[in-house]
């Protein structure tokens, strides 16, 4: 007779539930785009800014950066809510040039806040931006077939 306390057990019945994980789109790529929006952040809405209140005349290379800063919020939320809850269950050996390409993009943002630098930046954002977004949306829809 079974106390009430003693849960019925049976041995090999409990399905077992393995999920893999891809760190890569679980840890690396969120840490990588968090530590270059705190890196955003301070360069934009610090540093730059009180360069802005010292020299208004340099108005229009803020909007700029506010420009930029945006569209790698954008970046930074599909990667770290929408790709990495779609992505983090399965591996594809595309995802470490995914990787390559978050960090290259993210240098090349930051460039954009660094005052004296960001024409850098901007050099490097104006010709790079359509081979970076072609070769980014291949290998994400890449990647999505792979998955």
């Amino acid at each position: 007779m079974l106390m009430d306390s003693q849960p019925l057990q049976t041995p090999n019945t409990s399905p077992i539930n393995i999920t893999p994980n891809n760190r890569l789109w679980l840890k690396v790529i969120p840490i990588i785009n968090i530590v270059s929006l705190v890196i955003s952040i301070a360069l934009v809405f610090g540093l730059d800014l009180v360069i802005l209140i010292s020299s208004p005349m340099l108005y229009p290379f803020w909007i700029e950066m506010l420009i930029v800063f945006v569209i790698s919020l954008v970046f930074i939320y599909y990667e770290n809510s929408v790709y990495k809850h779609k992505y983090s269950n399965s591996f594809s050996k595309l995802d470490g040039f995914i990787v390559a390409l978050v960090v290259i993009r993210n240098i090349v943002f930051v460039l954009n806040f660094i005052p004296f630098i960001q024409i850098i930046g901007a050099i490097a954002a104006i010709f790079g931006i359509i081979p970076y977004l072609i070769i980014y949306l291949i290998l994400l829809s890449q990647r999505k077939k792979a998955s």
